[in-house]
């Protein structure tokens, strides 16, 4: 009987170690199959491409930029007139404040000094060509009619090309008749508000003809917004703004005061005041 005992142990211990080595053989055969599919993947699937940057697509020519934030290299080259006199209009002076407060409007111009002894007079295009360094999707501006007639409003679209900067492209064509009598000077304003964010703003203008020659420099309006609040709270208040989406920054502010600079419990107030709505 013992005989036969150890004979069943011995038996039960070698299918013991059949079992094991079919299982390994089988986890061999799973990893070689997994290995074989993603060598399959990798050879089916095309090389990724680098990310390009976004060029920006030049709205008077309409040829691509290297570099979505300098002009255009197709036409952003002041074009000689026909006289000889290369510098025909230049900047004199500017027309408003440098340091703007958040939401604040006011008026900010150019004083164009005409260098020529005729008297200038042309149609052309007001043009925005430059980059906005702004945290905003919209900036209302308002542009008084160089010949005395009603103001022109217009809308102008800032298209994000990198992180926190835009390109300002007018979404209508402004046309102004602009004239300058011999060694006159005449003023061009524009009435903006503010962004809601501190920070420091670029936007250049240009005057363009019909056959795209540029009028007159590069007229560049450049804005350094400040408040009197320190910068842990302006980070708040741009959190407030460009991350949870609340606009009015009046409002924000209050909200933040009353909240003791909490900006949880500001959010969940002001979204619980506009769901009640």
């Amino acid at each position: 009987l013992q005989q036969q005992q150890q004979q069943q142990q011995q038996q039960q211990q070698q299918q013991q170690q059949q079992q094991q080595q079919q299982q390994q053989q089988q986890q061999q055969q799973q990893q070689q199959q997994q290995q074989q599919q993603q060598q399959q993947s990798k050879a089916k699937s095309p090389k990724q491409r680098p990310n390009k940057k976004k060029e920006w697509k030049c709205r008077l020519c309409s040829t691509n930029n290297h570099e979505s934030f300098q002009n255009c290299q197709s036409c952003g080259q002041m074009q000689h007139y026909d006289d000889s006199n290369k510098e025909l209009l230049t900047v004199k002076g500017i027309i408003g404040n440098d340091i703007w407060k958040p939401c604040e409007e006011q008026e900010y111009g150019w004083i164009l000094q005409n260098n020529s002894f005729v008297h200038f007079k042309t149609i052309c295009l007001f043009c925005c060509v430059g980059m906005a360094l702004v945290l905003c999707y919209y900036t209302l501006l308002l542009m008084k009619s160089l010949t005395g007639d009603m103001p022109l409003r217009f809308k102008v679209k800032l298209v994000p090309t990198e992180p926190q900067k835009y390109i300002a492209i007018c979404e209508e064509d402004i046309l102004v008749t602009y004239e300058a009598k011999p060694n006159g000077q005449t003023n061009i304003t524009v009435n903006a508000r503010a962004p809601s964010s501190c920070g420091k703003y670029v936007v250049s203008w240009q005057m363009v003809t019909h056959d795209n020659r540029k009028v007159g420099p590069i007229l560049d309006m450049k804005l350094v917004v400040r408040s009197g609040l320190n910068q842990t709270q302006e980070t708040k208040i741009e959190r407030m703004i460009s991350e949870l989406g609340f606009k009015d920054r009046d409002v924000v502010v209050s909200v933040l005061i009353a909240n003791d600079w909490n900006v949880s419990r500001a959010a969940a107030e002001l979204a619980d005041h506009f769901s009640t709505k």
